[in-house]
Order: C-alpha cells, then structure tokens, then sequence
C-alpha cells in the first residue's frame, strides 16, 4: 500500500479509532493501529510477532485490528458499489480497449482458508479437504471491486439449473436475484452490457463465458 492510500484510509477513519489521552497509559495513535493492522492482515503472522514488531502487547493488537477492521466493514458500501450508468460507459470502453466490447464487469469466486468453529468443522470442507469460506467478486478494469459476497461455508455445492451447474453463492448473490427477478436495468444501461466469468459460471444472455 503506498503513502497515499494509507494516508486516506486513515482520515477516513480516524476519528471513530482515535482515543482521548485522559491520564495513565497513552492511548496507541490511530496510524498506528491502522499499520498494525495492514501488517496483520498482509503477513498473516501470529499476533506475538505483531506486538513485538509493533512494541505492544497482544491484546492491544487484538483491540487494534478488531477496532480497525470493523470500521472498514462500516465502510464496504460506501466504496464497494455498483457503477452508474455514465461510470459503466466508461468502464464498458475500457474494457472495450483490451479486447472486450460490453463488458462492465468480471466475477470470479475463490475459497479463503480460515479456522473454522470447533462445533461447525463438517460444514466448512471445501474439496479440497481444506476449512474456508467462499467469496465472490466482481472486478472492473482499475481493479476495483464494484459487488462482494462473502460467508458462504466451503462446502456449499453448486447446484443445477437447466443444462448448467450454477454455484450457490451466485444463485443466491443480489445481482442474480434482481436481474432473474426482471430487474436488469439496475446493473445492465442495455441487452448488450454483461458479465465476463470463467467455466464455473453458466452462459447467460448476462454472463459471458469462455468457448471451448
């Protein structure tokens, strides 16, 4: 992350993580939190390595990165969201410009490993007999992300519609639901705006996918 994006990531949310010095031990800064923060999530190390990296103890990491982060979840839908129409155009050319008239849009789904619940293991094996959880995106050119879907168990299976194997989180994803409920125009400016998405996706007159 570079100088500018974190010093905008904290003057956005500075002042819900920032603390009143009100006597005894001062409070950590507010970029301090949000460095240990992007240190945790960027490295994956445990919470000792972080504290002693950053001179605190673990359980102010554990405050640090909880307070954090649950700011920059208040935040998902204020910056992850659908473009207009006039912001579609514009991506529609870009992606125009790298050999793909009419998209506004790629979605692609993966699975994140994570610790699952002790009382819940079962219900989160993906297949390849890992703990995770599903996430689904859609990107546009600026690699940005414009719709997320996160949660789903790993083991969730893809089910059928018609001749095509669809996975659940897409059936079951806001996008699916409004355009398959008549309420294309909310995503789509015409018939010839659509998705671009690999062979987990199923061929629609929205989602493109590759011939083979």
């Amino acid at each position: 992350m570079g100088r500018a994006t974190f010093n905008d990531l904290l003057s956005e949310i500075s002042p819900a993580i920032s603390q009143e010095f009100k006597g005894g031990e001062r409070p950590v800064p507010a970029d301090k939190k949000v460095l240990i923060t992007l240190w945790w999530l960027g490295k994956g190390e445990v919470l000792l390595s972080v504290a002693d990296k950053f001179n605190v103890t673990v359980s102010t990491v554990h405050k640090c990165v909880y307070l954090v982060l649950d700011e920059l979840v208040r935040l998902r839908k204020k910056y992850i969201v659908w473009p207009d129409e006039n912001e579609r155009r514009d991506i529609v050319n870009n992606f125009a410009a790298k050999g793909f008239p009419g998209v506004v849009g790629a979605i692609d789904g993966c699975n994140i490993p994570f610790k699952a619940p002790a009382d819940q293991h079962e219900s989160y094996i993906d297949r390849k007999m890992q703990h995770s959880r599903k996430l689904q995106g859609v990107c546009i050119p600026n690699k940005i992300f414009t719709n997320v879907v996160v949660g789903w168990p790993g083991s969730v299976h893809d089910s059928r519609i018609g001749t095509y194997l669809v996975s659940k989180v897409f059936q079951n994803c806001e996008i699916f639901r409004n355009v398959d409920n008549g309420r294309r125009a909310k995503y789509f400016t015409n018939l010839e705006q659509h998705l671009v998405g690999d062979s987990a996706y199923p061929l629609l007159d929205w989602v493109l996918t590759p011939y083979r």
